[in-house]
């Protein structure tokens, strides 16, 4: 609840309403009229509001998605970095700002030479007030195929900020593992690439001789 004074004349100003809105196409965008009930047969409509959407400069980075707009940070985390081969631990990426958080686009993840690394586990946290924001993890879980020093490398996310009218980047930092192992180890080929097994065909029944139709003896009666 706060004051306002309109032509001289003192009121309360009470939010009904309040919502984050991102326009999704260029252009003069209206929002509708909002609409107060004030006892049982009463309703107040206010004024439509206009709002010019410009859209997003040319010079995008390569791999920038239109959703990733506002300002963030990215950081990159493992639960361990001393382990052995065939030995999974953790990886969590995550990217952390103002913006529309829940739609960001990390863009493609770079390849990991020597680690094997299976689809990630996706969590939003959203904050509110003066700014939308929060934070989404990427949670992937990974596992060394040789041994030695292996390198999970940095993580580079393109955002527009708009405060600035410019596209910036963010990049996470390297992560450095020892890996206990043979070097030279092969890779486990995952289930994906695993050889299948050709199925048995099936016997062709030879066909059946067609059988006689049996006859039926009728027996004979003696004659008395």
């Amino acid at each position: 609840m706060r004051q306002a004074v309109v032509g001289n004349t003192a009121y309360r100003v009470h939010p009904g309403l309040r919502r984050a809105l991102f326009p999704q196409r260029a252009g003069t965008l209206t929002l509708s009229p909002a609409e107060v009930g004030i006892g049982m047969r009463r309703r107040i409509t206010g004024r439509p509001v206009t709002v010019e959407v410009k859209p997003l400069p040319a010079g995008a980075p390569p791999g920038f998605s239109p959703n990733n707009v506002g300002v963030y940070t990215i950081r990159a985390q493992a639960d361990r970095t001393n382990i052995k081969v065939g030995e999974p631990f953790t990886l969590t990426i995550a990217i952390q700002g103002t913006g529309n958080i829940r739609v960001i686009d990390p863009g493609a993840w770079p390849e990991m030479p020597g680690l094997r690394r299976y689809e990630p586990k996706i969590e939003t946290d959203v904050t509110t007030g003066a700014q939308l924001g929060g934070e989404r993890r990427y949670a992937f879980l990974v596992i060394p195929e040789r041994g030695g020093q292996l390198t999970v490398p940095p993580h580079t996310f393109h955002y527009f900020d708009p405060a600035t009218a410019s596209y910036q980047t963010a990049t996470s930092a390297p992560i450095e593992l020892t890996v206990a192992g043979d070097p030279n180890a092969a890779p486990t080929p995952t289930t994906d690439t695993l050889p299948r097994r050709p199925r048995p065909r099936k016997r062709a029944s030879s066909p059946r001789s067609p059988s006689r139709p049996r006859s039926r003896a009728r027996r004979r009666r003696p004659r008395g």
